[in-house]
């Protein structure tokens, strides 16, 4: 019986650090980004993504406009994501590593750019 127990904490601790350890590299959050070389600049905002019951939900922020991302899919620490800002279908894609997140924004024929991001906090 002591065996069946500490087997079970022993699981359980395993269970919980990997848990913590996929929270730590999850792009749920909100996070700061800059999106480099693009037409108008250096584009700055915030980028937010939450889990919903049935999937996630998310937001593009800057100057420009906010837009809603739509078909988000996240696998690991890998997050893709669509959108439309002013007539533009946009395509996200990011890697996190911890509190950092690195990827592109495809703009379709107007290019594509690099993304930075940081976690808020």
């Amino acid at each position: 019986m002591h065996r069946v127990v500490l087997f079970l904490l022993v699981a359980g601790m395993i269970s919980a650090c990997a848990t913590s350890r996929n929270v730590a590299n999850s792009p749920v959050g909100s996070w700061n980004y800059m999106v480099k070389n693009t037409p108008y600049g250096n584009v700055e905002g915030q980028l937010i993504i939450s889990q919903e019951e049935d999937g996630y939900s998310g937001e593009l922020r800057s100057s420009m406009g906010n837009v809603s991302l739509s078909d988000i899919t996240i696998d690991g620490n890998e997050m893709k994501a669509s959108a439309w800002l002013q007539g533009t279908d946009l395509e996200l894609a990011g890697v996190v590593d911890g509190d950092s997140m690195q990827g592109t924004i495809d703009a379709g024929s107007n290019g594509n750019f690099p993304m930075t991001a940081s976690r808020a906090k």
